[in-house]
């Protein structure tokens, strides 16, 4: 069965959570956290800059474009510790509170039940990523970041919370308990961000074995895998020329999109956030056929 654009799960979710004072407080220490960082580097690097001369020009486009990658990156961090905490105690939540299988009794299919409670954690992700948006305006001020930039950024994160939280909610129809969800969801989540890069240095390593006179080699694939890699991509990107990829200058890599120049698909990002979409897909049809009470019997057998 296709999900429903009216999916009961989602409307219900949306209307008690958006309903809490839960909500309002969350909303405001996530941007409490980001303009306490935020303020608190720009009053030190006011200070530096007058103390060690720089010119005002450059000392606000430097401003600018240093508060823009912290409060990214600190951004980017909060996603990765809130989502799989609000995804990962969904089904077991429900089961908890011996509601579950009345939901199951409905007509929704177990991938509607996931898919609204995944959306409805994404909608809370989302209305966090919205409230920070006038904090990254003020970027704007100092120069060297564009809106696209910031667009393009918010983005990434929404598709970096979606797969993140089809992990937590994959473990939510495993475990009963939701603290066991949620740890099982946090160690995963990092040995995949390790094991990634720990098999991309050892191809790297290879490549430059096998190849001692080529100065630049090919990215390996399994880095796209890895939401910190087209991370470090987009934000390198938006620093402009003068940057350095950290995930691929320091290593003399070459991407496809190098050769290309214009191909959009090519680019490292854009690759992640496409394998992101693909995993999730995966992982919310596992987490379905996970939630099926009753599993499908062969004819001929009763």
């Amino acid at each position: 069965m296709d999900m429903k654009l009216n999916n009961p799960v989602l409307s219900l979710e949306l209307k008690t959570r958006m309903r809490s004072f839960k909500t309002v407080l969350g909303i405001i220490i996530y941007v409490g956290i980001l303009l306490f960082v935020g303020s608190m580097y720009y009053a030190i690097s006011t200070e530096t800059y007058v103390y060690t001369g720089v010119e005002a020009v450059n000392a606000n486009q430097l401003l600018g474009t240093t508060l823009y990658v912290i409060i990214a990156i600190l951004q980017f961090v909060l996603i990765m510790v809130i989502t799989p905490a609000q995804t990962a105690s969904c089904i077991n939540g429900e089961r908890e509170r011996q509601t579950l299988d009345l939901l199951l009794c409905t007509k929704m299919s177990t991938f509607d039940i996931i898919v609204g409670k995944l959306l409805s954690s994404l909608a809370y992700m989302l209305l966090l990523i919205i409230s920070s948006l006038p904090l990254f305006s003020l970027v704007f001020l100092f120069g060297g970041i564009t809106p696209w930039d910031v667009l393009s950024l918010f983005l990434f994160y929404i598709v970096t919370a979606m797969v993140v939280g089809s992990i937590g909610i994959f473990f939510s129809t495993i475990f009963k308990r939701a603290v066991v969800a949620t740890v099982v969801s946090y160690v995963t989540i990092f040995a995949w961000y390790v094991l990634t890069f720990l098999i991309a240095g050892y191809q790297i390593t290879m490549q430059h074995i096998e190849n001692l006179s080529v100065q630049q080699i090919e990215v390996p694939f399994i880095l796209y895998f890895n939401p910190l890699f087209g991370f470090g991509d987009i934000i390198s990107r938006h620093l402009g020329a003068g940057a350095q990829n950290v995930f691929i200058d320091i290593f003399s890599l070459r991407t496809s999109s190098s050769a290309s120049g214009t191909n959009i698909i090519g680019t490292p990002w854009i690759k992640n956030i496409i394998l992101m979409c693909i995993i999730t897909a995966v992982i919310l049809g596992l987490s379905s056929i996970r939630l099926r009470p009753v599993k499908v019997c062969k004819k001929g057998n009763r």
